[in-house]
């Protein structure tokens, strides 16, 4: 019984903990949020019968049958939740940590002023050149490729190409979003966000946003 307690406690703060986690990242990182957090939601209702049926199980406050009866329904809303997923999620990878990750602290070595890299890279929009070539930003910075490359890993866990193109999605959605581009074509944006293709952009907008282009557009409509 003491074991079977521990598991059910266990398993509520397992749940409600990365249903949290969840809200918090695709609250604002992610346009299809809307439809995560109702998809959660309703995983949430349906893992709660079996919690309660092994809280009856412990308690023996009803009968066996009832216990069977919540566990069952349980069992059989978490595989429907699965089959009837957002189709959204079989395309990007939920990266969610279960325990806050460390703050990343900048070494002296690196000789590298945060505030100086972020004014260059993301005030200034440098991830929006076509070429974006990690050569001129280290100069500009006064470092070498390979000090500011170990720079960028230790403080945002990618490296600088990556950097690069995830910021270029999250721009492209943002001109989205906005609204005020319409009547431009895909490409187009594509181009305005620094991608050289089309192609380009779908690569990495599946990767770092999910779905494809044409999802988000539907989703904005």
């Amino acid at each position: 019984m003491v074991i079977r307690a521990i598991f059910t406690i266990g398993s509520v703060w397992l749940i409600f903990t990365f249903y949290r986690k969840i809200l918090i990242k695709y609250d604002t990182h992610n346009l299809y949020n809307k439809h995560l957090k109702q998809w959660s939601f309703i995983l949430l209702l349906c893992i709660n019968p079996i919690c309660i049926a092994n809280f009856i199980k412990i308690t023996n406050l009803t009968s066996a049958s009832i216990e069977q009866i919540l566990r069952l329904s349980g069992y059989f809303g978490c595989v429907l939740c699965f089959l009837f997923r957002p189709k959204f999620l079989n395309q990007i990878s939920l990266n969610l940590y279960l325990f806050d990750k460390p703050e990343k602290h900048l070494d002296v070595d690196f000789q590298i002023s945060l505030t100086s890299f972020e004014n260059l890279f993301f005030n200034s929009l440098y991830y929006l050149n076509k070429e974006a070539p990690i050569e001129l930003l280290s100069k500009e910075l006064k470092v070498s490729r390979e000090v500011l490359n170990d720079f960028i890993i230790k403080n945002y866990s990618i490296n600088f190409i990556d950097l690069v193109n995830k910021n270029r999605t999250t721009y492209f959605v943002d001109l989205i979003i906005s609204g005020k581009f319409k009547d431009i074509t895909i490409d187009a944006l594509a181009q305005q966000a620094g991608f050289g293709t089309r192609q380009h952009l779908y690569k990495h907008f599946k990767r770092f946003h999910g779905g494809t282009p044409s999802d988000l557009l539907k989703a904005v409509n």
